[in-house]
């Protein structure tokens, strides 16, 4: 500790809301309270004072975590942590230990970190000096902290409790725009709200716009062109103004009680709108709210979100820089920051630059190389020892459940059951059959990946190695997914002449790598290979647009593009030079499982459950939704759920097509058999 002539002490005040303040607990009469306590202990103008006051925040809240930076915190009380930590101060002085502390954890920090050898002296007005070097003084301010939590925990849930109640009852908290609370209390002794004339039209206007197809930001705009003042008395309505009306429950007589729970307000008769306009208007701005730009996830951005601060260990973020370039900034606030950072931010394409070199880097040390193979090999061995044991083990469980539906048809067939205790067993059976089947042939699948280990890295040290020289060929999509699962993290850390370094972090593991694409021999975009790949399949072009997002006159210019490329003269001929280009990027592109979606193709029956097939069924007997959930005692929503998943299954588009594709497969005929 620095040697002073006076002892320097350091007041701290805080403020959590206006009931304390009318209580006698504002920050002037907590700091004269302060210093009428220090000139008692020290005399008057003997020491010097330096006050931090908090103000309307909660005792519950800690330190700044810089793990956290997002979550709340008390500013000044950090600040004067960090004092402490450097020795400026010789005491601390408060008014009551509730003003330091409603935590239970921070406390007991504090007196660890500051005050328990001694250096720094704790004083409070109201409990006296606070003995923190014994440990029955330490004890005694932990229980005291203690207490002071309950009590405020207590206070909250209390306050929790009856506005629970109070919204259960059907009484509103507060009194949105639109309405006003009501001059005279009812029988209950509460007061309810009533419609505000001054605001009503323009509560209805808002929404009826929105109804009728307005987005939020044209009503805003129209609202200030017309003049109208918001709650506040300003003309400046944004969006968010304008959304929160239109989400607010009260305008449609209901009153929230959490958990996306609604109850019928003691308002409803004087409601707005009903309570069907107000799932229409969720439905809405859920159907018309586009995801914000997140420049970590950017395809601009190629190694957005993988870039950190190397001072601060903060994520970077990108963002447009000087001359519109493209660069990652250090996002620590400037107290935050760690010493050589000086809010650091350098170019993006500098970033990527480096990356790339880093990757090519790697294929000059063989060292790693053989080290990773070695790796792969290994997990491969051990992966595919592991599922041998998984096939084993579910064909041992569909053969001993095919010989339990033999027995059980015997039984059926000397009549020792009835025929319903047979349905019933076998519906089970038939259920246990498929979840194995499908198991099964996840596990061989597995097995026939798992099997193709050294070919993989065969095809990863190419993708690496031709990197460079096809990169101007990928989209921005292609070249972050690429990135992505060769790079861990860049750290990027500003030199003191005014240079940057930049390390990468690489995560050339098989389970990483085994997803990178070989880019040999690729001249076609990926668009352009989804859609050669699917007239392939014999799908027309009218299919195949539907299947990619595209208009037929689209697809048709993304098939000309592709002739091009290859040099063909009509688009047959480009599907069968373009076979062997495709053939390595079916697992990569999903092309796999877009061939099981076709219909007609792949597995057919046992995809479906049972509850799916009885669906089927009645659905093919002409019955609706309603009426099927009736039949087979399920939710309407049930039955929707299970056609829904159906069609996925097949690659149907309607249901018309999903009991076309049935037909051809003679499911209806087996399962008629099966009932």
């Amino acid at each position: 500790m620095k040697t002073r002539s006076m002892p320097h002490i350091a007041i701290y005040t805080r403020v959590s809301s206006e009931e304390q303040v009318s209580e006698g607990f504002s920050l002037e009469t907590q700091r004269l309270q302060c210093v009428a306590k220090l000139d008692e202990i020290y005399g008057e103008n003997l020491y010097e004072a330096q006050v931090f006051s908090d103000e309307g925040v909660s005792g519950k809240l800690g330190l700044y975590d810089p793990a956290k930076p997002k979550k709340r915190y008390r500013p000044e009380l950090t600040r004067l942590k960090h004092a402490l930590d450097l020795g400026e101060f010789d005491a601390v002085c408060i008014y009551g230990l509730d003003r330091l502390s409603r935590n239970y954890s921070l406390l007991p920090k504090l007196i660890e970190d500051v005050f328990s050898d001694g250096s720094v002296e704790l004083l409070s007005v109201r409990e006296g000096g606070m003995e923190c070097v014994t440990p029955t003084g330490r004890a005694m301010a932990q229980l005291l902290n203690a207490s002071n939590a309950l009590l405020c925990d207590i206070g909250s849930q209390v306050v929790k409790d009856a506005s629970f109640r109070r919204r259960k009852e059907g009484y509103p908290i507060r009194a949105p725009m639109g309405w006003k609370w009501k001059a005279e209390k009812d029988a209950n002794g509460r007061r309810g709200i009533e419609p505000d004339p001054e605001k009503l039209e323009t509560v209805k206007f808002i929404i009826s716009e929105f109804l009728a197809g307005k987005g939020a930001r044209t009503i805003a705009k129209e609202l200030m062109g017309r003049g109208i003042k918001t709650a506040k008395g300003t003309e400046r309505w944004y969006k968010k103004l304008v959304v929160d009306i239109i989400l607010q429950p009260q305008h449609y007589g209901l009153i929230h009680i959490g958990n996306g729970e609604h109850v019928k307000g003691t308002h409803y008769e004087s409601r707005f709108f009903d309570p069907e306009d107000f799932e229409e208007v969720k439905r809405l701005l859920k159907q018309r709210t586009s995801e914000p730009a997140q420049f970590d996830t950017h395809p601009e951005y190629l190694v957005g979100g993988l870039v950190e601060c190397k001072h601060c260990h903060v994520k970077m973020r990108g963002r447009r820089g000087r001359g519109r370039r493209r660069v990652h900034a250090c996002q620590a606030e400037a107290w935050q920051q760690q010493p050589g950072c000086t809010r650091n931010s350098i170019r993006a394409d500098w970033v990527e630059r480096e990356v790339l070199e880093h990757i090519h880097s790697f294929l000059n040390q063989p060292q790693l190389l053989k080290a990773a193979r070695k790796e792969a090999l290994g997990l491969v061995g051990r992966e595919g020892k592991r599922l041998q044991e998984d096939k084993r083990r579910l064909e041992d469980e569909i053969a001993k459940l095919h010989r339990k539906s033999l027995r059980w048809s015997e039984r059926l067939n000397d009549e020792e059951i009835t025929i319903e205790e047979y349905r019933q067993y076998k519906d089970e059976l038939l259920r246990q059959q498929d979840e194995a089947a499908v198991a099964l042939a996840e596990v061989q699948r597995q097995l026939e990946s798992s099997a193709r280990g050294s070919e993989d890295w065969a095809a990863i040290e190419q993708a690496l190695s031709d990197m460079e020289r096809l990169w101007e060929q990928l989209t921005p999509a292609e070249r972050k997914q690429i990135l992505r699962e060769v790079i861990e993290r860049v750290s990027v850390g500003k030199l003191e002449d005014g240079s940057f370094e930049i390390r990468v972090k690489p995560r050339f593991g098989p389970e990483h790598l085994v997803h990178v694409p070989s880019l040999r021999g690729q001249t076609l975009s990926k668009r352009q290979m989804e859609a050669y790949w699917l007239l392939a399949q014999g799908m027309t072009r009218k299919q195949v647009a539907k299947r990619l997002g595209q208009t037929v006159g689209g697809l048709n210019c993304t098939l000309m593009a592709g002739r091009k490329r290859l040099g063909a003269a009509s688009v047959q001929e480009a599907i069968e030079q373009g076979g062997e280009i495709i053939e390595p990027y079916v697992k990569w592109l999903d092309l796999q499982g877009r061939e099981q979606r076709l219909p007609g193709r792949g597995p057919q029956w046992p995809q479906f459950t049972i509850e799916e097939r009885n669906v089927l069924m009645a659905l093919a007997e002409d019955a609706k939704g309603p009426e099927i959930a009736e039949r087979l005692g399920i939710k309407p929503s049930t039955v929707y759920v299970h056609l829904h998943n159906m069609r996925e299954k097949v690659g149907a588009g309607t249901n018309k097509q999903l009991l076309e594709f049935a037909k051809e497969a003679g499911m209806l005929a087996e399962a008629a058999l099966m009932r």
